[in-house]
């Protein structure tokens, strides 16, 4: 009686529990090698767990999709991207990582766009394509890892100060700040 207790008390829980998504993988894509194509954005999508562009290309005459992924918000932001960074109907030349099955869908490595360009920077350094000023991958764990904050913002307030840095306040909001 015993055992059965616990087990409807087990099988209950799997009922109710919430579901739980896992983080994905990249082991899809080709990190080996880097596509350039040119198109515009179709859509910017300032969000986490990843940030994405999509960017409407002509291949083969037909209008194609690519969904191009890019780090998490705090990452991107520490790089220089921000939510204004891109727009519908702009004009951009990328660099992606593609996938490996040929699905238009890819990791994004740079951006250019009239003068202003961008990289996303990590997708280069994992495939042993480290840009210029970019640090090359390591060849071991020894050592002591620092680092480079140089080219990190910093937030007042520690990574909370990160979060006041995204808020977009109202009018009642800005007065309740002042």
């Amino acid at each position: 009686m015993n055992i059965l207790r616990h087990m409807t008390a087990f099988a209950a829980a799997l009922v109710v529990a919430a579901p739980v998504s896992a983080h994905h993988s990249d082991a899809g894509m080709d990190m080996e090698s880097t596509i350039t194509f040119a198109g515009t954005v179709k859509e910017y999508a300032w969000r986490n767990p990843h940030v994405y562009v999509i960017v409407e290309t002509g291949q083969s005459g037909e209008p194609v999709d690519w969904e191009l992924q890019m780090g998490p918000v705090h990452t991107s932001t520490r790089r220089g991207w921000t939510r204004d960074s891109l727009s519908p109907g702009d004009q951009v030349r990328v660099q992606v990582n593609p996938m490996t099955d040929g699905r238009p869908y890819g990791i994004l490595r740079s951006l250019d766009m009239d003068g202003f360009s961008m990289t996303q920077g990590l997708a280069g350094i994992l495939a042993g394509q480290a840009a210029e000023g970019d640090t090359p991958p390591a060849t071991s764990l020894a050592g002591i890892w620092r680092s480079d904050l140089t080219n990190s913002k910093r937030y007042p307030g520690g990574f909370d100060g990160f979060y006041q840095a995204q808020l977009t306040l109202t009018e009642a909001g800005r007065a309740a700040q002042a």
